[in-house]
């Protein structure tokens, strides 16, 4: 899976449990713009509507909220596998 669309879902659920772009782009450190684009991409790629904008909130679709589940679930799971890592303490070494 390339970054682009890592960052495209890493975006899709930060807006989600934001329920704001904009929130999501401050915590991203990237404008609100960048944010949409990115998760306009990724509904363009699924081929699926993942959130429902009004001027004053962002909510899930039903398919939304399915895709947000299993991504949340993975990203947790990224950041558990870095966790084992980094808690071994191992430095990296030239060979």
């Amino acid at each position: 899976m390339s970054p682009e669309r890592i960052e495209d879902i890493v975006a899709f659920v930060h807006a989600a449990d934001a329920r704001s772009f904009t929130v999501a782009a401050e915590r991203l450190g990237l404008s609100r713009s960048t944010v949409g684009k990115r998760i306009t991409r990724l509904e363009g790629r699924l081929g699926a509507r993942l959130l429902h904008r009004s001027t004053r909130s962002v909510t899930l679709t039903d398919e939304g909220a399915t895709f947000h589940g299993r991504c949340t679930e993975i990203l947790e799971a990224l950041e558990a596998a870095e966790a084992v890592v980094t808690a071994r303490g191992i430095s990296p070494s030239v060979a």
